[in-house]
C-alpha cells in the first residue's frame, strides 16, 4: 500500500500494521515470518501427514497366502492404530482377507481372484478413484457432498491396499514377475 493510503487510514482511526516484506527486505517479519522460517528448515519443509507405508514382504517363490497374511496384519495392526481405517471397516476387510488366504492356501485360484476383486470393490466404494494412476490429484473430490461424506478408510491407505491386491492379482495372472 502507498504511504498516503496508510496515513489516511490511520487518521480515520484504523491502526494498520503490516508484518510482510517491503522492497529491499530479506523476508517476512513478525509471527508470519517465524512460521515461514520454521518451514524453511530442511527437516521441517513439509506438512506432517500420517502415511500408510506398505511393509509387505514378497517371498520368492511367490506365495499369495503369505503376502495376503502380511497385508492382513498391516491392516489390523498398523492402519487401525494410525486411525487410517475405521475398526468396523477393518473387520470387514479382515473377513474378506481370511477368505482370500484360505483360497490361496487351498490352491483355489478362481476363488482367490474373486476375493481380491471383492476387496478392491470394497475400497472403490469408499474412494471411487482409488485405482486411478494420477497421483497428482490425490484429493480430487471437488464436490462438497463428497467432501462431507464420512470415509471409513483414508484415501492414501485405500490406494496402498488397492496396490497390494492388484499386485497379487497380477502375479496370479502371470502379468508381473518381480
Amino acid at each position: 500500500m502507498h504511504d498516503h493510503v496508510l496515513q489516511e487510514l490511520h487518521q480515520t482511526g484504523f491502526d494498520v500494521h503490516f508484518d510482510l516484506c517491503k522492497p529491499g527486505d530479506e523476508g517476512p517479519r513478525g509471527e508470519f515470518g517465524k512460521q515461514v522460517a520454521e518451514l524453511e528448515h530442511p527437516e521441517r519443509n513439509s506438512v506432517p501427514r500420517t502415511a500408510a507405508v506398505p511393509l509387505i514382504p514378497v517371498p520368492n517363490p511367490f506365495d499369495p497366502a503369505a503376502v495376503l497374511t502380511s497385508v492382513q496384519k498391516h491392516v489390523n495392526q498398523d492402519l487401525v492404530a494410525m486411525k487410517l481405517v475405521d475398526p468396523a471397516f477393518a473387520f470387514q476387510l479382515d473377513r474378506m482377507l481370511q477368505a482370500a488366504i484360505a483360497a490361496a492356501k487351498g490352491g483355489n485360484t478362481v476363488a482367490l481372484k474373486s476375493n481380491l476383486k471383492d476387496l478392491r470393490h470394497m475400497l472403490k466404494r469408499e474412494h471411487a478413484d482409488v485405482d486411478a494412476e494420477d497421483d497428482d490429484k490425490d484429493d480430487g473430490e471437488n464436490d462438497d457432498q463428497q467432501k462431507a461424506k464420512v470415509r471409513l478408510i483414508d484415501k492414501l491407505a485405500a490406494k496402498v491396499l488397492d496396490f497390494d491386491f492388484k499386485y497379487v492379482e497380477q502375479r496370479l495372472s502371470g502379468k508381473r514377475e518381480d
